[in-house]
């Protein structure tokens, strides 16, 4: 009897651990205030909110294409080198910031995007 208890809190405990994982992993439903999620604050542009979904439905669901395989979602893709982005300076670098010249506006000019580099057209979520 005390195995089968000790087994089934085993599994049980397993299962938790599994959802929480896969909950963790799992792509962000609408929109996202990408300062927010990258833990940013003290910006003096209003916050990016990204259509995640729209960029997942147009990428036919490539994570790849944005994402490190295998490293947490927050490490973005370099579309310039294909290396892990490093964002780390990005309050400091102002317009020439990395996430914009090798993320944002390289993909919008390979794929010929025609939505412009005017601020206002993605920042518009609250200032953190």
């Amino acid at each position: 009897m005390k195995t089968k208890l000790v087994v089934g809190f085993l599994v049980v405990l397993s299962l938790s651990f599994a959802a929480v994982a896969l909950a963790v992993d799992a792509p962000p439903k609408g929109n996202v205030n990408v300062a927010e999620s990258l833990g940013f604050s003290g910006l003096s542009k209003k916050s990016v909110i990204y259509p995640h979904d729209k960029h997942v439905k147009a990428l036919e669901n490539q994570c790849a294409t944005c994402h490190v395989p295998g490293a947490s979602k927050k490490v973005l893709v370099s579309q310039k080198t294909g290396q892990p982005l490093d964002i780390s300076t990005i309050v400091q670098d102002g317009v020439k910031n990395k996430l914009h010249v090798e993320f944002c506006w390289e993909c919008h000019n390979v794929k010929k995007v025609k939505v412009g580099k005017k601020c206002a057209t993605c920042h518009t979520g609250a200032k953190l």
